[in-house]
């Protein structure tokens, strides 16, 4: 990747939505969001939280009824980046209600990683902080990037895996710790947040395209309880 030089913000944009058959079932599409770190515009207020994908009766999420399990690969980083990981995945949980469980790894995410051969029907969902040159989720002036693959049609479509890769040398100059602005929780939320389903919104929140030192201290209230809302209404059929 050729590197630019580096601004204290980043910027999520859709990159794609392709179809592809995964496994051995039917149609299934996985969404790449990819995060730059070329700066945009920060509207003033706060924008109405979306989803991603949709059917005609809601957004696609995952079930909520198995516990998730994550893949973490803390590159160079090591233990502080693994317990950053799963520290901004039990925060989601208690927001979601969803339930995951950790293991380490050394593998690498891929677009294609819902492909990816193993020991599993589906594989599990997969963090690394990477090379950009390790993986093709990483395009040039990339800090991080997230696909989420769901499977089914119609009302049972639900998102079944996913993968996060995160560029080792950008992920180093986000501040360690809690708080708003550019801190490395903000950023592992945005990108879980791409995982569980939420789009990009315009102002105040943080899924915001830009996480700067304007990002609120985490998920904005309204991100918190469309989400909330939004998993209370998967999980209750459980």
């Amino acid at each position: 990747m050729t590197r630019t030089p580096r601004t204290p913000r980043i910027f999520a944009g859709l990159a794609a939505l392709v179809a592809l058959t995964l496994f051995s079932g039917p149609l299934r599409d996985h969404v790449v969001a990819v995060a730059s770190r070329l700066p945009t515009p920060r509207p003033s207020g706060a924008g109405e939280p979306r989803f991603t994908l949709s059917t005609p009766i809601g957004a696609v999420l995952w079930s909520g009824c198995a516990t998730i399990d994550v893949m973490v690969n803390p590159g160079r980083f090591g233990a502080p980046a693994d317990l950053e990981v799963r520290a901004a995945f039990e925060e989601m949980a208690e927001v979601t209600g969803l339930r995951f469980t950790f293991t380490s790894t050394d593998l690498v995410p891929r677009t294609n990683w819902a492909l990816t051969p193993g020991p599993w029907s589906v594989p599990p969902v997969l963090v690394a902080w990477v090379d950009p040159n390790e993986t093709d989720l990483l395009g040039a002036s990339a800090s991080g990037a997230t696909v989420a693959n769901p499977a089914g049609s119609g009302p049972s479509r639900r998102i079944v895996t996913g993968a996060i890769a995160l560029d080792e040398t950008e992920y180093a100059s986000f501040s360690p710790g809690t708080g708003p602005g550019r801190t490395r929780r903000n950023l592992l939320l945005h990108e879980i947040g791409h995982l569980l389903g939420l789009d990009h919104v315009e102002g105040a929140g943080l899924m915001h395209p830009v996480i700067d030192d304007a990002s609120p201290d985490g998920l904005h209230p309204s991100e918190f309880h469309a989400l909330r809302a939004a998993y209370q209404r998967v999980r209750s059929g459980c």
